[in-house]
């Protein structure tokens, strides 16, 4: 277990077939995750519910012990990189819970926590309204202020259905970024956002997310940055990895250290 890791050797948003929309065995992970300079690598599973809510894009309830056991058996086996088993989860209150207890039970390393569905819609498909707006910042700074997650996934995932960058998209980035550093939570610049590719936005040709004016924004505040691939397929792991770091460094962001379920991954 290393004491320091540099921030290209962290990977801690990762999923696999156990999400529903992935490929590839956690074994799979962490062979390519060793071609490369990955030595701290967390799996990040879209949390399971016992009702199993949007089964069709989420590990089954069944899974989750032999999904967590899995983890645990790469943990012991590998000798030159760190596994960690964490979950993504969606910001559902009425399973706060139920996450809490996942977290300080110590079945996981860690959870980070993301606005996915608003009105029961997958966010980038919402259309471009104001109210689906309104109602995304409304969860999201909820879960920024649960105290349940060790950090915030793609934040500006808004930004992916309302292309346009004005006072309205200025107001939910300063409500999420002022409340992600009075609770201080990291916030996570997103790789698969750039796999994407660009889109059509009223300020030209532009990635859906990360989005640039939010991460300016971000420099200017005491908020803490991680960089992860969200990477759903073994090879995308690496993919658009130095593009995402190029992005920090262009933003003014430097990437600095996190806690994970009290634990301090110093980043040098």
């Amino acid at each position: 277990m290393h004491n320091v890791y540099k921030s290209r050797e962290v990977n801690l948003h990762t999923h696999s077939f156990y999400c529903g929309h992935g490929s590839g065995q956690l074994e799979d992970y962490v062979a390519e995750a060793k071609k490369g300079s990955i030595t701290l690598l967390g799996f990040s599973e879209h949390a399971p519910l016992p009702n199993n809510l949007h089964s069709r894009s989420r590990m089954d309830y069944s899974e989750l012990e032999t999904y967590l056991g899995e983890c645990r058996s790469l943990q012991e086996a590998e000798d030159s990189i760190e596994i960690l088993a964490g979950f993504e989860c969606d910001n559902l209150q009425e399973w706060n819970e139920y996450y809490r207890d996942l977290k300080d039970s110590r079945k996981v390393d860690y959870l980070c926590g993301g606005v996915h569905f608003v009105d029961d819609t997958y966010v980038p498909y919402l259309n471009p309204e104001r109210r689906f707006l309104y109602d995304y910042v409304d969860d999201y700074v909820d879960m920024l202020r649960s105290g349940i997650y060790d950090y915030a996934v793609h934040p500006d995932l808004y930004c992916a259905f309302y292309r346009d960058w004005d006072k309205e998209a200025l107001q939910v980035a300063k409500a999420i970024i002022e409340s992600a550093q009075e609770h201080q939570i990291p916030l996570e610049i997103n790789g698969n956002g750039l796999r994407k590719g660009k889109v059509k936005t009223p300020q030209g040709m532009r990635y859906p997310y990360p989005r640039r004016e939010f991460w300016e924004l971000v420099s200017a505040y005491d908020v803490k940055v991680i960089a992860n691939s969200d990477s759903h397929h073994p090879y995308e792991l690496y993919q658009q990895r130095e593009e995402v770091y190029a992005f920090a460094k262009e933003c003014n962001i430097e990437l600095g250290d996190i806690t994970l379920n009290g634990r301090s991954i110093k980043i040098g």
